[in-house]
C-alpha cells in the first residue's frame, strides 16, 4: 500500500517500485525479483556457515560491541567479529558445521593478551579465574582491567564481567550460579585504564558449574 506526501512523491509500495523518503528526500527503488532459481550446493554451504557464526555470536554482541576493536573506517565491531569467527574458528562440513570453541574470539586487540590463564570451579555456582602477572613489560600495565567470560552452550546464554579486577590481581571470581549443573566454556582477557586497547580474549576450557 502506497501513501501519498505532500508535494510529489509517495511513501510504499506501488506497482513493481517502492517510494522511500530518507533525509527528507524521495526515492524510487524497484522491488527485488523472487529467486526461482534453487541455491546451489556452494550457496547452501556458504549460507549455512553465516548461519552457524552468527548463532554462535548472538549472546556475544554486548562483549563483542564493547570489546572487538577495528581500525577506524573498516566497518563494525560486530562485522569484524564476524569475519574472524568465520575464517578462524569455523570448523567441520556442509551441513554439520560447528564452532571451535579453543579458535574463537569473542574480544579482540592489540593488547597484550593474558599469560597462564586457568579456570578452576567452586562450590555455589563461583567460577575462579586465575592468570599470571610478570610486572610491567610493554604495554603491560598493573592496572588494566580483566573481562571474564562463561558461555553456555546449551541455554545458549553468557554472563560475562568486565573490570572484574587488575591485572596485578592474578585472580578473580565470577558467579555463574545460574548455570549451574551446564557445562559452560571461558574466556579471559583484558583492556587498558584508558579502555582503547583490548587483547585478543583466551579460551580456558570447558568446565562444570557445581551447585
Amino acid at each position: 500500500m502506497a501513501r501519498f506526501q505532500q508535494g510529489f512523491g509517495f511513501s510504499g509500495k506501488l506497482g513493481n517500485v517502492v517510494g522511500v523518503i530518507s533525509n527528507g528526500k524521495f526515492y524510487l527503488r524497484s522491488i527485488p525479483r523472487k529467486s526461482h532459481t534453487a541455491p546451489s550446493k556452494a550457496q547452501q554451504e556458504q549460507r549455512e556457515k553465516f548461519k552457524t557464526v552468527i548463532h554462535f555470536l548472538k549472546p556475544f554482541v554486548d562483549i563483542v560491541g564493547g570489546f572487538f576493536q577495528v581500525e577506524e573506517g573498516k566497518g563494525s565491531s560486530y562485522n569484524a567479529a564476524m569475519k574472524y569467527n568465520y575464517h578462524f574458528a569455523l570448523q567441520g562440513g556442509y551441513p554439520n558445521f560447528c564452532i571451535n570453541y579453543h579458535d574463537a574470539a569473542v574480544t579482540y586487540g592489540r593488547h597484550p593478551g593474558i599469560r597462564q590463564g586457568q579456570v578452576s570451579v567452586e562450590a555455589g555456582g563461583v567460577l575462579r579465574f586465575s592468570w599470571q602477572y610478570e610486572g610491567r613489560v610493554g604495554a603491560i600495565m598493573p592496572d588494566d582491567e580483566m573481562i571474564l567470560v562463561v558461555y553456555n552452550p546449551f541455554m545458549h546464554e553468557v554472563i560475562y564481567a568486565a573490570g572484574a579486577a587488575k591485572r596485578s590481581d592474578e585472580v578473580a571470581a565470577i558467579n555463574a550460579e545460574a548455570f549451574t549443573g551446564r557445562h559452560v566454556h571461558c574466556w579471559i582477557s583484558c583492556y587498558n585504564v584508558r579502555r582503547n586497547k583490548v587483547a585478543r580474549s583466551t579460551y580456558l576450557g570447558e568446565v562444570l558449574v557445581m551447585q
